[in-house]
């Protein structure tokens, strides 16, 4: 699966500000999922409404109401005003979006701004994507087994998804147990260890591959 930058992030360290309120332009859900370990705690904005207080690393918020609109974008360290990274999300009426700060190098961050798709999967299939924020390591393959299947026998269900990137979504069997492993793209190089899990009939999932993990998936409802 190719995979593709959903939208474009721009960089800076300014000063931002947050205010004003809904209004009548029509609504977006946004949502906050860190993937930042330094600081260990982030405030997640957007120029009109707070998004996310206090996420560590790892954590996510629930969807909160948004104008659907241009809308400027700014992490802060908790508990202080100085912005440590901002960009932009172009919300549209009813788009459903999850905000990614996630670490550039030890001491800086970035963002991804990700379109959600929490459509039903076809028949009585789940669906989920792959998210790749962890800075150190390169394209990665993700595959979708039995518990005793044979990576060396195994096609991936995710290709080549590079650091700062997201997969589509795909659609996976569900309600069996499996095993998610991530291998180097057009290896089988394990990177990480293995996820057991069962992913419910009809549902829809976030596989946020973490910087400073180890590495390892971290798993999102949509």
């Amino acid at each position: 699966m190719r995979a593709r930058y959903l939208l474009t992030v721009v960089m800076a360290i300014a000063a931002f500000g947050c205010g004003g309120s809904v209004t009548n332009r029509g609504i977006a859900q946004v949502r906050a999922i860190s993937a930042v370990s330094n600081p260990s705690s982030i405030d997640v904005f957007t120029d009109f409404n707070v998004v996310a207080l206090g996420l560590g690393n790892g954590e996510g918020a629930v969807y909160s109401s948004q104008p659907a609109a241009s809308l400027a974008l700014g992490i802060r360290q908790s508990g202080t005003t100085t912005t440590i990274a901002s960009g932009n999300l172009e919300a549209g009426v009813n788009g459903v979006y999850s905000i990614i700060p996630h670490q550039t190098s030890a001491s800086t961050v970035g963002i991804i701004a990700l379109l959600d798709n929490a459509s039903a999967p076809t028949g009585a299939n789940a669906k989920a994507r792959l998210v790749h924020v962890d800075r150190n390591i390169g394209s990665v393959d993700l595959y979708y087994l039995d518990p005793d299947g044979e990576l060396a026998d195994a096609t991936p269900v995710i290709t080549n998804i590079n650091f700062q990137q997201a997969s589509g979504y795909v659609d996976l069997v569900a309600g069996l147990q499996k095993q998610l492993i991530l291998t180097r793209t057009g290896t089988k190089t394990v990177v990480g260890s293995a996820v057991a899990l069962t992913i419910p009939s009809g549902s829809v999932r976030t596989l946020l591959l973490l910087d400073d993990s180890g590495p390892q998936l971290n798993i999102y409802a949509d």
